[in-house]
């Protein structure tokens, strides 16, 4: 998989994404931390691991029904980074972006 930024839009260029672990935030379970290939820089500091969970209900980042997958990009302090449940005021929504299938599919889809 690779994203994109949707909002704001081309803050970073296309970076390759692995999900590695499933995470629940709040009563939502379709959240996955994420390791990045390549940092991105969200709240002001380059990362190579965020959250990533889909913005619309229904739709998962695990086995997505379709493609792009609009996205959630969010961040939690350093001491909350093991874990893989959190509540809602322990995440920040860092930036909106794009699950792409594909590099090729994240250069060209246009939203």
């Amino acid at each position: 998989m690779w994203l994109t930024s949707y909002d704001p839009s081309g803050a970073w260029p296309p970076t390759e994404v692995t999900l590695d672990r499933p995470v629940t935030i709040g009563a939502r379970a379709d959240h996955a931390w994420a390791h990045l290939a390549a940092p991105i820089t969200v709240s002001g500091e380059p990362r190579t691991e965020v959250i990533i969970g889909a913005r619309h209900r229904g739709w998962n980042v695990w086995s997505p029904a379709g493609w792009p997958v609009h996205v959630y990009v969010c961040t939690v302090g350093p001491h909350l980074g093991e874990r893989t449940e959190f509540t809602a005021d322990e995440v920040t929504i860092a930036a909106w972006g794009l699950l792409h299938v594909s590099r090729a599919r994240a250069e060209t889809d246009e939203f």
